[in-house]
């Protein structure tokens, strides 16, 4: 039975302790920052109302108003979309779903410069009445036209940006109308902001800035061309995947992973061989290896030799995790995640894979013939190794005794 090595366990306990008393104290500075964080975060408030002249009763100006009730916002800045969420059904019964952009829409911004009360807003202008002559012909035309249909919903999608206390830039997404207010994720805000653009870019949008009328014709020709455009979502996260390439940082990050993996696989394919020659050539390095002059039988450490052997599986098994882990972490982040519980994660898998590891390869080490044959002469000549100690047989010392008497 093997003697327990203690220093070695005691060193993994200490370890583990340690990484738990660090992990403690990354959650308590965690904590604290959050804290602090918290206590200075701006409670932001967005509304949105038409302002309607008294005595005509018609609207002359959409405004949305961006209010601060407490805390800091330095560094403010926002962006925002308008855009049409129009449904079309035409005289065959197709139906046409489309957002069409109103470009420009909220064209005037007003920054107070305050931190607490109105810190901006933003003003349609004449916009409002343009939108409003829109809603009314389109009544017209679906009453002019019994065989379609085609209705519209006014809707933006508003970008808050700020500084922390930090330092850290974050950032508030909204989408307003006159109804309410819905606080939105980030990817559901990107991909409005992205479409929008698009569809600009493309020339699918009503211009409110433009001097021309906008009329339902334009509107109905707008959410057809939209709505017969390839999976919008997936064009556009794929031309942003191109323009990723372009960017330096991207290509450095591809070389030095690329770096990374090629070392390990070169460490893995021609240096840590587990090839039954190459363990014997590595073990007559370390282990004694003596051949009985009478039998040829070859006398060594065993249990050394199959040491030498797990060795190599390990080593081959610890590369093979370094490249994977490389070339996987390509494609992860921790995001917005709880960064305590992915580390305690982290430690958990890692546990589970040493073990799993160590498990196997001890496994097979019993079983494997290639490991548990014994190392015989024709190897050591094919390795071009001579046993370090060889025993002088019985022929040979009769001849000595024999020549001695002789003389």
């Amino acid at each position: 039975m093997k003697r327990i090595k203690w220093d070695v366990v005691l060193t993994i306990m200490i370890s583990m302790m340690s990484v738990f008393v660090a992990w403690k104290a990354y959650a308590v500075c965690e904590l604290q920052a959050q804290i602090s964080k918290n206590s200075l975060l701006p409670n932001v408030q967005i509304q949105e109302y038409n302002e309607i002249n008294e005595t005509s009763y018609i609207i002359e100006n959409s405004v949305i108003e961006i209010m601060n009730l407490e805390g800091r916002l330095n560094n403010y800045r926002s962006k925002i979309v308008t855009y049409l969420k129009c449904t079309y059904i035409d005289e065959e019964n197709n139906c046409f779903e489309a957002d069409v952009p109103a470009a420009y829409y909220y064209f005037v911004g007003n920054t107070s410069g305050n931190n607490i009360g109105i810190i901006e807003t933003r003003r349609s202008m004449n916009n409002a009445s343009k939108m409003q002559s829109l809603r009314k012909e389109l009544l017209e035309y679906n009453e002019a036209h019994e065989k379609e249909t085609i209705v519209m919903q006014q809707e933006s999608c508003l970008n808050i940006t700020y500084m922390d206390l930090l330092g850290d830039e974050q950032n508030l997404y909204y989408l307003t109308d006159i109804s309410g207010v819905e606080m939105i994720d980030e990817q559901q805000a990107i991909n409005i902001f992205g479409l929008q653009d698009r569809f600009t870019d493309l020339g699918y949008c009503l211009d409110f800035n433009n001097h021309k009328e906008i009329t339902v014709e334009s509107l109905i020709e707008n959410t057809k061309l939209i709505s017969n455009l390839p999976n919008s979502a997936e064009t556009d996260s794929q031309n942003k995947t191109y323009i990723g390439l372009e960017n330096t940082e991207v290509l450095v990050y591809i070389f030095s992973i690329s770096f990374q993996v090629a070392g390990a696989m070169i460490l893995l394919l021609f240096t840590l061989s587990t090839k039954r020659l190459e363990i014997i050539k590595r073990f007559s390095g370390t282990g004694m290896i003596l051949r009985n002059g009478d039998t040829g039988e070859l006398n060594y450490n065993e249990n050394e030799f199959v040491n030498t052997f797990r060795e190599g599986y390990l080593n081959k098994a610890a590369i093979t995790f370094i490249a994977i882990g490389y070339f996987a972490g390509v494609f992860g982040e921790i995001g917005q995640n709880n960064r305590v519980l992915v580390a305690f994660c982290v430690i958990t898998f890692t546990t589970i894979i040493l073990m799993l590891t160590c498990y196997s390869v001890e496994s097979f080490l019993k079983k494997s013939p290639v490991v548990n044959a014994r190392i015989t002469n024709k190897e050591l000549e094919q390795v071009g190794i001579e046993p370090d100690m060889e025993s002088i047989s019985g022929e040979e010392i009769s001849k000595m005794f024999q020549q001695e008497f002789k003389e």
